[in-house]
């Protein structure tokens, strides 16, 4: 505990450098103990240096986020995180806001760092999710970014409307779906 202390007292450093080991360093403990991100001292932290003015620091803290998400992946062995696994079930959602605001980023990095995260939740909630569409739709905007990001953006769309893998029939739902994403 007095380490977690002084890691979110050192997140508000004036010195983006410290801000940015802290963040990391946070991340190593969330990788340890992910039930750490419900606490409301680490969440603010989250939040708040989401929107550091450093690029870096922003994205040490999607870069925790992420780890989270992609520890809830390996976990529910891709299952469906938000219906196996009650963690990224509560918490994903609180952070969805800040990911979601970190889509048009100044920084290319973070940016694609959001859409990775977002690209995992999309894939991953259920198809009936009232926030896959919308988070669709700001993928949408990403594509002309980079070939990186158009890459993963197409790649994701494909996971989640035409995937065969899925062995799933295309219903109306998914056209629908789809429909509500490019209109």
């Amino acid at each position: 505990r007095l380490l977690l202390a002084e890691l979110v007292a050192q997140s508000a450093s004036p010195f983006a450098t410290l801000r940015k080991s802290a963040m990391k360093a946070l991340g190593e403990l969330v990788a340890a103990d992910v039930y750490l991100v419900r606490e409301p001292n680490i969440e603010y932290v989250i939040q708040v240096r989401s929107l550091d003015d450093s690029a870096l620091v922003r994205q040490m803290s999607l870069d925790l986020l992420g780890r989270l998400l992609a520890q809830a992946e390996a976990e529910d062995d891709e299952e469906v995180v938000a219906a196996d696994n009650p963690l990224a079930a509560e918490v994903l959602p609180v952070y969805l806001k800040v990911v979601r605001g970190r889509v048009s980023d100044t920084s290319i990095l973070v940016r694609r760092k959001a859409v990775w995260i977002l690209s995992r939740l999309v894939i991953h909630q259920p198809r009936d999710h009232p926030d896959v569409v919308p988070v669709c739709v700001e993928l949408v905007k990403r594509v002309n970014d980079s070939d990186a990001m158009k890459k993963m953006v197409l790649n994701t769309f494909e996971q989640v409307f035409f995937a065969e893998s899925q062995n799933v029939e295309p219903t109306v739902a998914r056209a629908v779906q789809l429909a509500h994403v490019v209109d």
